[in-house]
């Protein structure tokens, strides 16, 4: 919202053309509607899904991340497609010439229990405390931005 208020103008990356809609309802946004603009990458997870998406912008930030939910494989559902999500959307800046600065956050699904897929936090002690831990290891990723 703040990119909005300030004046920027906005890409909206989804994944589903229903999102577009959905976002356009938002209050909040509403007084900025001519500032948005959409862009649809089903696949995020595949060789060159974001160039088009991202050619010509001055800035990414990355704000979104999948959720654990028990029916979720940790490592083939969550991990990995973040990962090659994330490594294509760098690839995709540094094709575009244009991108000055990428910035990326995470939604908070690394610190919900991927066995129960609690989204509320009523057994998050169970993560913080390390007794629930993700059953995939981190790699070193070396990118260049």
């Amino acid at each position: 919202m703040y990119a909005l208020q300030t004046g920027y103008r906005v890409r909206c990356i989804v994944r589903r053309s229903a999102a577009i809609d959905f976002i356009k309802s938002g209050p909040s946004v509403q007084p900025y509607l001519d500032l948005i603009e959409y862009a649809v990458v089903p696949n995020n997870a595949v060789e060159g899904a974001y160039d088009e998406a991202v050619a010509g912008a001055d800035y990414v930030v990355h704000i979104a991340g999948a959720w654990p939910m028990p029916n979720l494989d940790p490592d083939k559902d969550i991990y990995w497609p973040y990962i090659n999500s994330t490594k294509g959307l760098i690839e995709a800046g540094n094709k575009s010439q244009t991108v000055k600065r990428m910035v990326f956050t995470q939604a908070g699904a690394g610190l919900v229990d991927s066995e129960d897929g609690d989204t509320l936090g009523r057994r998050m002690d169970r993560v913080l405390n390390g007794t629930s831990l993700p059953s995939f290891s981190p790699v070193q990723l070396n990118v260049l931005c």
